[in-house]
């Protein structure tokens, strides 16, 4: 059987702005947690630009600190943006409160998680 080689596939590209979703009601001023905006804007900007690099068609995001939401927010669309979805697919824009099923990404998580909590 010959080699055939398969190119990777990516999302398709959409603006930032456009996609986006913030859950504004339960963001707390980071200062609050001894944060800096600035801070939490790079945080921000470092998920856009994974976002922009079409590798993924939504991600979501929730930091806390101090038990307080600094940043809850999501880009992308949860269906209908997939590398191999047919174009004419339905898109369905993914909210910060979207559910996402991580299969075996959760075992890296607590991977870290437990290395944690043994340092």
């Amino acid at each position: 059987m010959p080699f055939r080689r398969v190119l990777p596939a990516y999302a398709r590209p959409f603006p930032p702005s456009e996609v986006e979703s913030r859950n504004t009601d339960a963001e707390v001023d980071p200062r609050e947690v001894g944060l800096t905006r600035e801070g939490v804007d790079e945080i921000w900007a470092s998920a856009t630009r994974l976002y922009t690099s079409r590798l993924h068609p939504a991600l979501a995001l929730c930091v806390r600190r101090d038990g307080k939401v600094v940043l809850d927010r999501a880009l992308g669309h949860v269906r209908g943006n997939a590398p191999y979805d047919p174009p004419g697919t339905p898109l369905v824009p993914v909210k910060h409160d979207s559910l996402f099923n991580l299969f075996s990404g959760s075992k890296a998580i607590i991977a870290m998680l437990i290395h944690l909590l043994d340092q």
